[in-house]
């Protein structure tokens, strides 16, 4: 992972204080964004353990012995026998009785999630991973519609120490699904009974059929109820009915799995790609806490939005957020929802603070020649994060047509 500074001054005083006691350089000062890359590239490890400690990342750092000291070292030479659990991680922050996640669908909120009630479903998940007999760096593919389930599985799998195989499941066709899932040789397959996207319903049970009628003995297939099928999916032998997997984990109690700083996080299907990306674990929850902890500390209680999670590397920068101990809004559905009003609509309802956009939805919305603010009351949002660099008109357009009070920041 790359030392970066971003092209913004929402710098968060954590961040000013780190860079003062580090390096004795003054964030704001004539040419401290040049000072402080020289300083990190001849202070790397101290650096990144500064980071460490700025972000509050919990688990044990190792030992930072390196024997070339010819070679700038990267973050995971630093780290390299650290250990870390990233369900800890986003637990930490935030009090358990403020809400965590609000969910909602293309046809309006649907569900509210205290971080208690997430926390505890993301144990039950790693406890009901545990009784079935899964270990440390075991694959499972979590092929799920955008719903707080969804996170819960995430976070028990990273409980556990597993790595789950992320695919949304209108993300490709049907039939060859279970070859791209194969050579991950997951141990068991969480999917759903069906899901609704872009207006449609569609019922997931022949997938079930076709799926559980190629699956080895020993993959464990549960699909999850989230819009129902006209199959009874529930009952049929080759699954594990929800029922049961559920109530495997309401015991509770499992301890935080530890993993190295090293290990694979996920594995994403990307829409513009055929082939599925690596995340590794460390460089992901520093890269991620970074950016919500240093680059822009909102504080407690801010709802946090991104409004284009067709990417699920989006989906997992919105879970991130959740480390700040503020509140997500997490969407289901298609942003042309709603006479492609959904976005304002939910900006608008849960007076979002922080906006996560794409360059790919920004470029749409702008081509639609929309004015947003003249239907919606939009001035409550404080920072507009994009995704990658805009141009002057771009930007412009997010401060006249539909952010004026918000700062632009970029990632």
């Amino acid at each position: 992972m790359d030392f970066y500074i971003p092209d913004n001054n929402l710098f968060s005083k954590r961040f000013t204080i780190l860079v003062r006691k580090l390096s004795g350089i003054e964030v704001g000062a004539k040419d401290w964004r040049q000072q402080l890359a020289n300083w990190v590239q001849a202070h790397p490890c101290a650096w990144w353990q500064g980071v460490w400690i700025a972000c509050e990342i919990k688990g044990d750092p190792g030992e930072h012995g390196l024997d070339d000291q010819n070679k700038t070292p990267d973050i995971g030479e630093i780290f390299s026998n650290a250990r870390i659990n990233i369900a800890e991680n986003i637990f930490t922050f935030g009090p358990l009785n403020d809400d965590s996640l609000i969910a909602w669908a293309e046809d309006g909120p649907r569900s509210i999630w205290a971080r208690a009630r997430l926390k505890e479903m993301a144990g039950r998940f790693a406890s009901a991973f545990h009784e079935l007999g899964l270990n440390s760096g075991d694959r499972v593919v979590i092929h799920l519609p955008d719903v707080p389930e969804k996170i819960a599985a995430f976070l028990g799998a990273c409980w556990m120490g597993l790595v789950p195989v992320i695919e949304p499941p209108w993300a490709r066709p049907i039939h060859g699904r279970d070859t791209c899932w194969a050579e991950f040789s997951p141990k068991l397959i969480l999917t759903c009974d069906g899901y609704r996207r872009d207006g449609v319903w569609v019922d997931n049970g022949s997938f079930l059929e076709k799926l559980t009628a190629q699956t080895k003995d020993d993959l464990i297939v549960v699909p999850v109820p989230c819009a129902g099928s006209r199959r009874n999916v529930q009952s049929k032998a080759e699954v594990m009915p929800w029922d049961t997997f559920d109530k495997l984990g309401k015991g509770g109690g499992f301890s935080y799995r530890y993993i190295p700083f090293v290990q694979e996080l996920a594995f994403l299907y990307q829409n513009d790609d055929a082939d599925f990306k690596m995340i590794k674990s460390g460089e992901w929850l520093t890269s991620m806490l970074m950016d919500w902890l240093l680059w822009v500390d909102i504080g407690v209680g801010a709802h946090i939005f991104a409004s284009d999670i067709r990417e699920q590397s989006n989906w997992l920068r919105l879970i991130a957020a959740l480390a700040t101990g503020s509140d997500v809004i997490l969407y289901n559905g298609d942003h042309g929802a709603m006479n492609g009003q959904v976005l304002w609509r939910i900006i608008e309802r849960e007076q979002v603070k922080v906006v996560h956009i794409t360059q790919k939805l920004l470029a749409e919305i702008q081509n639609g020649k929309a004015e947003p603010k003249q239907n919606h009351h939009l001035d409550r949002v404080e920072l507009v994060i994009v995704e990658g660099a805009i141009s002057t008109a771009q930007k412009d357009f997010l401060q006249t047509s539909c952010f004026v009070n918000a700062k632009i920041s970029f990632c």
